[in-house]
């Protein structure tokens, strides 16, 4: 995906909790702001942070059925191995 392609959509960053139980827990949420040059993740409270290329590479639709609950309302979503 290239940034002007995700400007001004929701975005969220889940990590597989493990253990028995499962799920996943939500790192990070917000919305993507291209301004021509640097991709940001704007959040909720008004702070932004850059979003790597690395990052941009990783980056997903969030399916209708998605097993992943916490992309429920999400356009795009990351999911963190680590």
């Amino acid at each position: 995906m290239f940034p002007v392609e995700v400007d001004g959509c929701s975005l969220v960053i889940v990590r597989e909790r493990g253990g028995l139980l499962g799920g996943y827990d939500v790192l990070e949420s917000g919305w993507l702001c291209f301004d021509g040059e640097m991709l940001e993740l704007e959040h909720q409270d008004g702070s932004r942070r850059e979003i790597a290329d690395g990052e941009l590479g990783q980056v997903m639709n969030v399916a209708p059925n998605s097993r992943i609950g916490e992309c429920a309302g999400f356009r795009l979503f990351i999911l963190r191995t680590y």
